[in-house]
């Protein structure tokens, strides 16, 4: 999965605690080595960053995204991933204006959850009138419409596993996604990164799963308008914060100048 003239490049990311313990399993029930499975599924999302996301974030959005992402939510990990991978998830959120932990977080999601989240997450919708409560599965057959790659079956096991690999790590989601797009002719239903999470889409679990939390909004990449809740109070508090730190910078210029001011003072009385 990576060759030895790669140029590695250490990369440290501040995971949600839940989605680090089920990574470490499936990984190792995959006989997959982490980070060059992972250097690839990320490469891949980030280049469809450009796809699926044509608006960048607002500053505001950015640091409204960033701050549902708590430090007890959350521990550091180190990715050892290609230069150009690296450089790709870089370039990519930084024209977007995408929290890169929050991307990254993102696809771990979708690479670990169940079935029956990623329903709850992306399939359950209302049109106003009706709740929808769909499952992955009842598109099925829109896999052979889209666009997306699938996987092609082959003699070799090695070749199989490669196949999967290199493909897109969300094709069956993405087909489906597309399939209920078509079905209910909702506009951008088929664009993985541009789906909205709710804060509540994962507080209906049960209290012994660990994905439980009244907190999802730090899955999203992409928040458009006010599309957030207690949008106006994180408003105010970021204003009241930028008042802070703006009153902070003032008085260090003015102790600095005050510092300057004396050293002047002193060297004329010296002389």
């Amino acid at each position: 999965m990576q060759t030895t003239t790669d140029t590695r490049k250490k990369i440290l990311v501040n995971i949600w605690i839940p989605l680090v313990e089920r990574l470490n399993v499936k990984i190792k029930n995959a006989c997959l080595n982490r980070d060059g499975f992972v250097d690839r599924v990320l490469k891949h999302e980030a280049q469809m960053l450009a796809k699926e996301i044509t608006q960048p974030n607002s500053p505001v959005a950015k640091k409204y995204i960033s701050s549902c992402l708590t430090k007890d939510m959350v521990t550091p990990v180190n990715f050892s991933l290609s230069e150009e991978t690296a450089n790709i998830i870089t370039n990519e959120c930084k024209r977007l204006n995408i929290p890169r932990d929050s991307f990254i977080n993102r696809v771990i999601f979708l690479l670990v959850v169940p079935e029956n989240i990623i329903d709850e997450v992306f399939f359950k919708f209302g049109d106003g009138e009706c709740e929808y409560e769909q499952k992955m599965g009842g598109y099925s057959d829109y896999t052979t419409d889209c666009d997306e790659k699938y996987i092609s079956w082959q003699s070799s096991l090695i070749d199989i596993v490669n196949d999967y690999i290199e493909a897109d790590p969300f094709w069956y989601l993405r087909s489906c996604l597309y399939g209920k797009q078509k079905t209910y002719n909702i506009e951008g239903a088929s664009l993985l990164h541009g789906q909205f999470i709710e804060r509540n889409a994962l507080a209906e679990l049960p209290d012994n799963d660990s994905l439980k939390t009244d907190n999802a909004l730090f899955l999203n990449c992409i928040m458009q308008g006010n599309a957030f809740d207690n949008f106006d109070g994180f408003i105010e508090n970021l204003k009241f914060h930028d008042h802070l730190n703006k009153e902070k910078e003032e008085r260090k210029q003015r102790r600095e100048k005050m510092k300057k001011q004396d050293q002047t003072n002193r060297g004329r009385v010296s002389k």
